[in-house]
């Protein structure tokens, strides 16, 4: 009505408000009062992203996408324990099988002086020659046996030797070159001395003409092949002792050997090149 006072309308909604609003309870604790939120939601869930739970995994990176593939130490152990086992595998088997093709190549390659001894049962070198058929140039023959405590030579106990070059470049006799060796297998002959040609061409001369035959057997039939002149081994042909008659002959060659060391210092008393003073029994093989 005019002339009557009324109040504002913003302050009767204000009232209205309050009367429909249920009334607050105070808190009995202030301590027990809720601190205000010092992160928006949207910042603690990406902190509980970022935030990893510690475990025994470690990430890998995916070959398909950024995600990621947890795999365990266990797992990362075995896969070194597997690879270190393979390469000594691969370590052994590469060395066995280079040390068996070594081995075979030196059986192949190695002297009957390299191999192992035989065993206990293997059969004796004796037996297997008693077993061989004797026939002409064989060992096992029985010129080319020595009896069981026979000397080769009392003088000197030289083996028997092999004069290689007696059929190449010819053995000097007095009745010209010999391409044949007129020696007896098994049989002991006197060797005199080593001379040149020259020489042993003059000794078998002087001791034909005093009765005692000789020749000459090269040495080395390829030593006139150099600049150095060929040597000659002077042999006595006069008494041959065959190899079971050995022991047996002492007086007849004690009695050779004071010959041929007469004839040797006649001759050097008329300018030969030796006197034959130290000769040696040596069998013929």
């Amino acid at each position: 009505m005019p002339g009557r006072s009324h109040k504002p309308l913003f302050e009767h909604l204000a009232k209205a408000r309050e009367e429909h609003l249920p009334p607050v309870e105070a808190p009995r604790d202030p301590a027990a009062r809720s601190a205000p939120e010092s992160r928006s939601a949207p910042e603690s869930r990406a902190a509980a992203e970022r935030y990893t739970p510690p475990n025994s995994a470690l990430p890998l990176a995916s070959p398909s996408g950024p995600g990621r593939l947890a795999l365990s130490y266990a797992a990362i152990y075995g896969f070194v324990a597997a690879a270190v086992a393979l390469a000594v595998a691969t370590w052994s088997i590469g060395y066995r099988v280079g040390f068996g093709a070594g081995e075979r190549s030196w059986a192949q390659q190695a002297g009957p002086a390299d191999l192992p001894p035989p065993g206990p049962l293997a059969v004796p070198n004796d037996l297997d020659r008693s077993l061989t058929p004797n026939r002409p140039g064989n060992p096992a023959g029985p010129n080319n046996t020595e009896r069981p405590g026979q000397p080769r030579s009392e003088n000197s106990g030289q083996p028997p030797r092999t004069d290689a070059g007696a059929t190449t470049a010819g053995i000097l006799s007095s009745d010209g070159t010999l391409y044949a060796d007129p020696r007896v297998s098994g049989s002991n002959y006197l060797e005199l001395a080593t001379l040149s040609r020259d020489q042993s061409e003059a000794a078998i001369r002087f001791l034909g003409s005093r009765g005692v035959p000789a020749i000459a057997v090269p040495v080395d039939s390829r030593a006139g092949e150099a600049n150095n002149p060929a040597r000659y081994r002077l042999v006595s042909m006069k008494l041959g002792i065959p190899g079971e008659q050995y022991r047996d002959t002492g007086a007849q060659r004690r009695a050779h050997e004071e010959e041929v060391k007469r004839l040797g210092a006649e001759w050097q008393s008329n300018g030969g090149a030796s006197n034959f003073a130290k000769p040696l029994w040596t069998r013929f093989p």
